[in-house]
């Protein structure tokens, strides 16, 4: 079990990561789309997520792809 103490430590690690995050994305202009999937008989499965760059979607890489490559 996590104690409080290091549970406070991750916090903040998340809130300083997303504010630098939030920061690159808005120096390089990017967003984010978001594209459903279906089957061929129309049945929903799931949904695939693009960052757009410059108002663009650039769908070569789901931003998961993407994290996944930088991890």
């Amino acid at each position: 079990m996590v104690s409080k103490k290091e549970f406070k430590k991750r916090e903040e690690k998340i809130i300083a990561f997303k504010k630098e995050l939030k920061e690159l994305m808005v120096k390089y202009d990017f967003g984010k789309t978001e594209h459903d999937n279906y089957n061929g008989m129309e049945e929903y499965c799931g949904t695939d997520i693009y960052f757009t760059i410059n108002g663009e979607a650039y769908y070569s890489e789901t931003v998961n792809e993407i994290i996944d490559e930088c991890i």
